[in-house]
C-alpha cells in the first residue's frame, strides 16, 4: 500500500457508473478509473410489486375456497365429490327468501368468499397523494353502496339484475364493499337451518384480510420480514413493522424519529421559518418573541397562518408590517413565499372542535396522538391504542380514521422539545443551534457505510454505496486521501438525463429557427451561415443588437 496523504481523490458520480481520478500535491495524475454498475430502477421495483401483490391476492383467495370447503365438508354439507352448481347469483338471491338445498347453500357460500368485495379496514392515503385509480374505484364504491341503501337491495340482486341486462358483473363498476356481502350473507342464513358456529366461521372467513402492516407470515409461521418473529429463546414475538422503520433522530441517536404531521414537530419547522424572515425598514429586523407568540396563538385557534396561501400577507397582518417589507420567505416552484402549513394539526383540530373538545395545554397528548396514528395504519389497532389515552369513544371513532399521517420529521420529540425552546427565544434557525451547541457528534467508523436512515431513492442509493465501494478500495491501496471531491450528476436517472437531453435539443432547435426566420430574405447566401456565425447571430439577437457592456447598438 503507498502511504501518501498528499493524494487528493475526485469521484463524478452518476446514476450507473462511479468515475475516479488521484491527483498529487503537483496535480500530476496518480490513477483513473471507472466502476460501471446497473441502475436501480424503481419502475422495476414497482413491477415486482404489483406482480407478488397478484400472486399473494390469487393465492390467499385460494386459501379462502380451500377452508370454506373444509367447513362446509365438517359439518355435512357437502361430500368429497362436491361441484358447485350453475348461475349462483340466482341461487343467492333464492336464499334471502327461502331455505336453500345443501348444493345451493354451499354454491352460494363459495361464490361469495371467492370474490368479497373491497374490504377498508386501512385509512385512506391524503387526498393528495391519491391516485386517479383510487378517487375512480372510491366513487364506484360509493355509488353501488347508495345503489343498495335506495332501493332497498342485497348485493346479489343487484347483480343478477346487471347480468340479464349486460350479460357480466364482472370489473370495476361492479365492485361492492366487503360490508355490504356481509348484509347479504347474514340474511340468507338466517334461512338456513345452520348453527351460529356455523355462521361464525362463514363469516369469519369472508371478513378475514391480511393487512400490509402485518408482512408475510403468521403467529403459526413466523418469518424475519413479517409482524410474527423468533426471538433468541425460539419464542414468537409480535413487532410493528412500521415502526421498525422509523428510524432515529439525527441528534440523540438512541431516540425515535417523531411524526412528521405531530404538532410539535410542525411547530418546529414554522418557527424556523419564522426565525429565517427578515422585516426591512425596522429597527428589529427579526419577528420578535412576543410578534411569535400572537403568531401562534392564530396557529392554535385556526390551525392556519393563511388559508390562501399567501403567507407574506397573513403574517404582515398579525403582526402589524406591510407584507412587501417581509423577506426570507421559502418559495415554491413558482418561486411565491411559502411557509409550513400544520396539516396534521388542522386534522386533528377539526375533529377536537367537532366533539367540543378544547387543545389548550393538550400538545403532548396531540404528539402522541400523532405517534398512534402514523405507527398503526388498522382502524381497529388505532382504537385499541387511542383508548389508552382515557378520550371518548366518539373522538377515538373520528381520530381512528383520520388520513394522511404517514411520515416522520428527521429529528425525535426530545431534540424538538430542546431546539424548539431555543427558536422561541432567539432568532436564531434550527441549523445555527445545532451547530452552536454542538449537538451532532461527528462519527468515525471503521468502515465506510451508507446511512441507511437517509430518506433516498433505490437510485442514489446504490450510488452511493458503490461511490463507498471505490474509495475504500483506493484507500486500501494508496492510503488515506488529504482531501475527496465529489461531483454528482444533475439527473435522478437514465430517464430524467434521456429527457434533459430531449429538451436540450429542442432548446437548439428552437433558436437555429429563430436565426433561419431572421436571415429569412437574405437570398442563397444566408442558407449558407452554420457554426460560428450562426451562434453569432444568435447571441447577437439574446442581446437585441446592443452591446453587452455600454449596451449601445
Amino acid at each position: 500500500m503507498i502511504l501518501n496523504n498528499t493524494y487528493i481523490l475526485g469521484l463524478d458520480i452518476g446514476v450507473t457508473s462511479v468515475g475516479w481520478g488521484i491527483i498529487d500535491a503537483d496535480h500530476d495524475i496518480v490513477d483513473a478509473g471507472v466502476r460501471l454498475f446497473e441502475e436501480a430502477n424503481a419502475s422495476l421495483n414497482e413491477t415486482r410489486r404489483e406482480k407478488r401483490h397478484a400472486r399473494r391476492v390469487k393465492r390467499r383467495r385460494t386459501q379462502r375456497i380451500l377452508e370454506m370447503k373444509r367447513h362446509l365438508l365438517r359439518n355435512n354439507v357437502i361430500g368429497e365429490g362436491f361441484h358447485p352448481m350453475d348461475n349462483p347469483y340466482e341461487i343467492r338471491v333464492k336464499g334471502l327468501k327461502e331455505k336453500l338445498s345443501d348444493e345451493e347453500l354451499a354454491t352460494a357460500l363459495l361464490h361469495i368468499v371467492k370474490r368479497r368485495g373491497s374490504t377498508l379496514d386501512t385509512v385512506d392515503v391524503s387526498e393528495e397523494k391519491q391516485t386517479k385509480e383510487d378517487l375512480k374505484l372510491k366513487e364506484m364504491l360509493t355509488k353501488n353502496t347508495m345503489a343498495l341503501r335506495n332501493n332497498h337491495k342485497h348485493v346479489c340482486e343487484i347483480q343478477l339484475e346487471r347480468l340479464k341486462e349486460k350479460g357480466q358483473v364482472r370489473g370495476e363498476a361492479n365492485i361492492f364493499k366487503t360490508d355490504d356481502y356481509i348484509e347479504e350473507v347474514k340474511t340468507l342464513l338466517d334461512n338456513q337451518d345452520v348453527s351460529s358456529m356455523f355462521k361464525d366461521k362463514v363469516l369469519e372467513l369472508i371478513k378475514r384480510k391480511r393487512h400490509y402492516s402485518e408482512g408475510p407470515g403468521s403467529e403459526d409461521s413466523p418469518s424475519q420480514y413479517g409482524r410474527f418473529r423468533l426471538d433468541e429463546n425460539g419464542e414468537v414475538v409480535e413487532v410493528n413493522l412500521i415502526e421498525e422503520m422509523r428510524g432515529h433522530c439525527s441528534v440523540y441517536k438512541d431516540e425515535l424519529r417523531a411524526p412528521l404531521e405531530s404538532f410539535s414537530a410542525e411547530l418546529f419547522n414554522f418557527l424556523n421559518d419564522l426565525n429565517n424572515i427578515k422585516i426591512i425598514n425596522r429597527e428589529e429586523e427579526k419577528i420578535t418573541i412576543d410578534e411569535k407568540q400572537k403568531i401562534i396563538d392564530v396557529i392554535r385557534e385556526k390551525g392556519y397562518v393563511s388559508p390562501k396561501n399567501n403567507p407574506a400577507k397573513a403574517l404582515g397582518k398579525i403582526i402589524d408590517v406591510n407584507e412587501e417589507n417581509l423577506s426570507g420567505f421559502r418559495v415554491n416552484k413558482s418561486n411565491k413565499p411559502i411557509i409550513t402549513e400544520f396539516k396534521g394539526y388542522q386534522r386533528l383540530l377539526k375533529v377536537f372542535n367537532t366533539h367540543n373538545h378544547t387543545l389548550v395545554g393538550k400538545d403532548k397528548m396531540l404528539d402522541r396522538i400523532s405517534e398512534i396514528l402514523t405507527s398503526n395504519k388498522k382502524v381497529s389497532e388505532r382504537e385499541q391504542a387511542l383508548k389508552k389515552l382515557d378520550l371518548d369513544k366518539d373522538l377515538i371513532e373520528d381520530l381512528s380514521n383520520l388520513p394522511g399521517f404517514e411520515k416522520y420529521h428527521s429529528l425525535s420529540f426530545k431534540a424538538i422539545y430542546e431546539i424548539t425552546e431555543e427558536m422561541l427565544e432567539t432568532s436564531k434557525n434550527q441549523m445555527e443551534i445545532i451547530t452552536e451547541n454542538n449537538l451532532v457528534k461527528p462519527e468515525s467508523p471503521d468502515k465506510l457505510t451508507l446511512d441507511e436512515n437517509l430518506i433516498l431513492s433505490p437510485i442514489a442509493k446504490r450510488a452511493h454505496r458503490e461511490s463507498l465501494k471505490v474509495i475504500e478500495r483506493l484507500t486500501q491501496k494508496y492510503g488515506d486521501f488529504d482531501k475527496i471531491v465529489i461531483e454528482t450528476t444533475r439527473a435522478k436517472n437514465s430517464k430524467e438525463e434521456k429527457d434533459n437531453i430531449k429538451d436540450l435539443q429542442k432548446i437548439r432547435e428552437k433558436r437555429n429557427r429563430e436565426v433561419r426566420d431572421f436571415l429569412e430574405g437574405y437570398g442563397e447566401q444566408a442558407n449558407r451561415i452554420k457554426g460560428k456565425k450562426a451562434l453569432k447571430i444568435r447571441l447577437y439577437k439574446e442581446q437585441d443588437g446592443k452591446c453587452a457592456y455600454t449596451y449601445n447598438p
